[in-house]
């Protein structure tokens, strides 16, 4: 079993030499990695191992002509088909989230397997900014102690403009890794005012996998070099602050939770300003946006803190909190939700970019609701593509449309001191439904609509991606699978492992008999028997056809003068048990062909019905895309 990870003690971080060199801590086991390649790739060898000894038992136990299995053979085979279809899951789960980053430790898994009962202790408690009722003077000068040391993250030789630091808030208390990139060319002297965009990551996520399902950095450059936008900052902290966070994420402060509402509108940008000293310094200069349920937490966040956030670049939101303390109770889901807040809550004037697909049903309520829902005061572009559903290829493939728009806004800012809106109870009137819309069909990866009709519907059950006839089918294909891997197969099969055994030892040096003895006795001319005193008769030499001998002497060695010895032909009895190893070698291969098919069909079964459930992906090539991208 290998080593778990170590961490430094508390005198060994004071030196490294001598005695205190071994005071060594382990880490739980909820604080391994299950994004380190080691991880990644030992649960890979751990699954082949398994299935390659799975074949081995069935080929050992399941013998082929029995009418009944035997009890014991037919529980062990059923459990090392189940262990190699779990396993073979897990190796695949496990490789798409260290590309996309959803969870970092087992700790993380846990939380979010235990996710629905975080707050089974009682209502939550929100602790909400103040609604605002003049506007602010100025934002608080950066303090030194803000300050972080953000280390580069090498990408080997081509330049990636990522730094990453573990922050501690001053204020909220919370120990988070928060992850930036700059422009090439990028100094803190340069003379130049750098615009920040803060992005946040959904649930389950983290910074790391939001820069990857964007190709965050490549976007940023190409919209810069293409002017497109001026140079600026990109920001993404980590909102996994404690278990319950990790589980259901907030966007405010629940006591007895950790403060990431804090974290995010006060001690994030304190720490851009204080360690980036050339940003903006006020409100006309700073994005917040975000992916799935970090883009509600973004929207929100901006109409809460219209003094910090002057833009909103949304992707696949959501207009009602489905997750955290907000989505406990329906008072907290009405109080909180986006439409209704950028109704009844006074705020600064906002600049706001959504994008919900029209396949994505997760969106439908942001969709219909949030437009005209808009004060006059705010302006939106509605971004709704035909297709795409709640994935990250319609992310990708609409970020660099998001920062074209940020960059149109910010040639005349957002003012750092507008008035805040007039709050109203009152539904917004027809006329306003259509406020600050545009674009909606001309979005990257907008497609020519679904099938109608009962044809339509027809496929859609038996051929799309959510259809319950695919899944029902792939969970057929999976069971038919797994039984066939664990039935005798008629018509064939295995010797048994004693033969087999047998054979493995005739070929072992002293072990090998000659060909003669392996065949069996003529009918026609039985062996005659050996007795002590009559010694066996020598066999007639037999003559040999000229043809023959002649193409034997060929290839004899000759002698020579040095006494050099003839070449040793091939013992035709080793050879022979050689091929009828190979024989016996093409119903285990066949049998593990069989079982791999089976985990691939489990596994598939599996995603169906998850992405069913989520409704990440709506069609086929969608799927396939995120899946190479994150299996590459």
């Amino acid at each position: 079993m290998p080593d778990l990870p170590l961490v430094v003690s508390a005198p060994l971080a004071a030196s490294l030499n001598g005695p205190a060199a071994t005071r060594l801590e382990r880490v739980g086991i909820s604080e391994i990695s299950v994004v380190a390649p080691s991880f990644v790739q030992g649960i890979g060898i751990v699954a082949v191992i398994v299935m390659l000894a799975t074949a081995v038992l069935l080929w050992a136990r399941i013998r082929p002509g029995r009418r009944r299995f035997p009890r014991a053979s037919l529980l062990g085979a059923l459990l090392a088909v189940v262990l190699t279809q779990v396993l073979v899951v897990g190796a695949v789960s496990a490789r798409a989230n260290a590309h996309l980053g959803f969870v970092r430790t087992i700790g993380d898994v846990l939380a979010q397997v235990r996710g629905s009962g975080s707050f089974a202790g009682g209502p939550a408690v929100l602790s909400l900014p103040e609604e605002p009722t003049s506007i602010p003077t100025s934002q608080p000068s950066p303090m030194p102690a803000d300050a972080a040391a953000f280390t580069p993250i090498k990408g080997g030789s081509d330049y990636t403009g990522f730094s990453k630091a573990t922050v501690t808030g001053r204020r909220s208390g919370v120990t988070q890794e928060v992850w930036a990139w700059t422009p090439r060319g990028y100094s803190p002297n340069d003379g130049r005012t750098y615009p920040v965009l803060m992005m946040l990551h959904g649930d389950p996520g983290s910074p790391d996998g939001v820069t990857t399902a964007l190709k965050a950095a490549s976007a940023m450059q190409a919209a810069i070099d293409s002017g497109k936008m001026p140079p600026a900052i990109l920001v993404m902290p980590n909102l996994s602050a404690d278990s319950r966070q990790t589980a259901m994420p907030d966007c405010a402060d629940v006591v007895g939770h950790a403060q990431v509402g804090t974290w995010v509108q006060d001690d994030i940008p304190a720490v851009v300003r204080a360690s980036f000293p050339n940003v903006s310094p006020d409100r006309s200069g700073w994005a917040i946006g975000g992916v799935s349920s970090g883009a509600f937490c973004a929207t929100w966040t901006a109409i809460m803190r219209s003094d910090a956030f002057g833009y909103v670049v949304a992707m696949s939101g959501f207009d009602v909190p489905f997750t955290g303390a907000m989505s406990t109770n329906r008072e907290l889901k009405s109080a909180n939700t986006l439409s209704t807040l950028l109704r009844t809550r006074a705020h600064q004037r906002l600049r706001m970019w959504q994008m919900a697909a029209k396949d994505d049903t997760g969106t439908a309520d942001l969709r219909r609701d949030l437009p005209s829902a808009v004060p006059s005061t705010d302006t939106l572009e509605m971004v709704t593509p035909q297709t795409g559903g709640h994935s990250a290829t319609l992310w990708r493939q609409t970020f660099p449309t998001a920062l074209s728009w940020w960059g149109e806004q910010l040639k005349s800012p957002v003012a750092a001191d507008a008035p805040l809106s007039e709050p109203t109870a009152e539904e917004p009137s027809s006329a306003r439904q259509t406020h600050g819309l545009s674009g909606g069909e001309s979005a990257t990866g907008a497609g020519d609509g679904a099938d109608t009709g009962a044809w339509g519907s027809f496929r859609e059950v038996f051929t799309g991606i959510r259809g319950i006839g695919v899944i029902i089918l792939m969970c057929i294909v999976a069971l038919a699978l797994s039984v066939a891997a664990i039935a005798p197969w008629r018509g064939g099969g295995f010797p048994g492992p004693l033969r087999r055994l047998r054979g493995l030892g005739g070929l072992l040096p002293g072990r090998a008999r000659s060909a003669e003895a392996d065949e069996p006795a003529s009918v026609d001319e039985p062996a005659e028997t050996e007795s002590a005193d009559k010694p066996a008769e020598a066999p007639a030499e037999r003559p040999e056809p000229r043809g023959a001998r002649e193409s034997r002497d060929s290839l004899e060695a000759p002698e020579d003068a040095e006494g050099s010895a003839p070449v040793a032909s091939p013992d035709p009895g080793r050879l022979k048990k050689a091929r009828a190893l190979l024989r016996g070698a093409r119903p285990v291969g066949a049998r593990l062909v069989v079982l791999a098919l089976a985990c691939v069909a489990g596994t598939l079964a599996i995603a169906l019905v998850s992405n069913r459930i989520g409704g990440f992906f709506p069609t086929w090539s969608i799927a396939i895309q995120d899946l190479a991208l994150a299996l590459a």
